[in-house]
């Protein structure tokens, strides 16, 4: 039967952390992407700057990529 091996797989200890800790990555850079901006605007309370910092979280990215 096929999915015993897939059963096992997913019951690991070793998979379950490889595959755990880009997903958790994953949402920590997504909480980052969205509270930037929101403690950005509320200490200066300027559209431009909001928009400034945005654009320079996201050079490093365009530059070298990720």
């Amino acid at each position: 039967m096929r999915s015993s091996g897939h059963r096992r797989l997913f019951c690991s200890r070793s998979f379950a952390a490889v595959w755990a800790g880009p997903a958790i990555s994953f949402v920590g850079d997504r909480f980052h992407w969205l509270a930037v901006p929101i403690m950005v605007e509320g200490l200066t309370g300027s559209a431009l700057m909001v928009e400034l910092s945005t654009i320079s979280n996201a050079l490093p990215m365009l530059f070298w990529g990720r």
